[in-house]
């Protein structure tokens, strides 16, 4: 699981993810009605003491997709069960599948045996969304899955990678040549 310190806004982590109130998709349209008319009258975002819900934790986000070891999920599951106002907290998050799961790991006792997330994505172009894999993409990614470079989020290896047009058969095909080949070599 990828985590860095929140406030990381040069990782599109900015405070306002946690500190911001936003709605869930799910809230009853009262409650959005009744938020609507606050942004007409400019009262919005409205703070939250992110501090506070967190019960002291400092906040981390990171990437959506990660992997875990079964007694990893189990602290989750229990911490979780043991928290529930931490739950609440994160239902009226920005975007929180990238901080929950971050959070509670981060202030773990497994902290210090977090390892980047097993997904390759690339993220040059900027924006809120990974760039779709192209042929440039090859030699990049074929020297990720034989030597793996550190960044902000760790080391480790990758095992997926992630974002792949539908029509995109070509592209795989040559992505599974070279996971056989790295296969092989190690």
């Amino acid at each position: 699981v990828s985590v860095v310190p929140i406030p990381a806004p040069v990782w599109g982590k900015p405070i306002s993810r946690v500190e911001d109130y936003h709605l869930s998709p799910g809230q009853h349209w009262t409650m959005r009605a009744g938020y609507r008319l606050l942004e007409k009258a400019g009262l919005t975002p409205i703070k939250r003491d992110y501090r506070k819900a967190l019960g002291g934790l400092q906040p981390y986000g990171g990437a959506q997709w990660w992997a875990m070891t079964r007694p990893a999920i189990r602290y989750q599951l229990d911490f979780t069960a043991a928290h529930p106002r931490f739950v609440r907290f994160f239902h009226n998050c920005f975007i929180a599948d990238e901080a929950f799961f971050q959070t509670i790991m981060a202030n773990s006792p497994f902290a210090d045996r977090i390892r980047r997330s097993l997904t390759y994505t690339d993220w040059s172009a900027g924006g809120a969304h990974p760039t779709l894999f192209g042929t440039q993409h090859l030699p990049l990614l074929e020297k990720a899955m034989v030597a793996p470079a550190p960044s902000v989020f760790g080391e480790g290896a990758y095992l997926f990678a992630r974002k792949f047009a539908d029509d995109a058969a070509e592209i795989t095909a040559a992505v599974d040549r070279m996971a056989s080949g790295a296969m092989v070599a190690t």
